[in-house]
């Protein structure tokens, strides 16, 4: 409780716990999507190395009308609370969606879908940005293949 209330503009034990709103307690204690996937058209990989948070992305793409849209999202987040439900909430935002719009996911996007103040473990709301921006990365620059 002191790292939430030290890396964030909360002021209490009791402003950070009223923060972990239903939606977020329910996206860590049953997290969607997670697991890695068979076969997956690509892989983010981030670390964050001051708290040793780590999350995979695994996506499956495929081309629809022309543009290559996220038909299926996993992860693996090896982390806290908030790091598990903003990875979980966002398979959720991006299935299905083209991945021009799935680069422009903002933190302040993940923040209001989970409805807790931006602030609150910024990090752990990078971590999963970052995850998915990389998987992106490196489908566009094919730099991920099956094994």
């Amino acid at each position: 409780m002191k790292d939430i209330i030290a890396n964030s503009n909360i002021n209490s034990k009791k402003e950070a716990l009223q923060s972990y709103t239903v939606k977020l307690i329910d996206h860590y204690k049953n997290p969607r999507n997670l697991g890695e996937m068979k076969n997956p058209n690509s892989l983010g990989e981030v670390r964050n190395k001051k708290y040793g948070d780590v999350a995979y992305f695994y996506l499956k793409i495929e081309k629809n009308n022309g543009n290559a849209v996220i038909k299926d999202a996993t992860f693996q987040t090896f982390g806290c609370a908030i790091s598990i439900a903003t990875s979980s909430i966002l398979t959720e935002i991006i299935k299905g969606m083209p991945l021009n719009e799935a680069q422009r996911i903002s933190k302040k996007d993940i923040a209001d879908e989970l409805k807790i103040p931006l602030n609150l473990m910024r990090h752990s709301i990078d971590l999963a940005i970052k995850g998915l921006k990389n998987a992106i990365r490196n489908y566009y620059d094919k730099k991920y293949e099956l094994i």
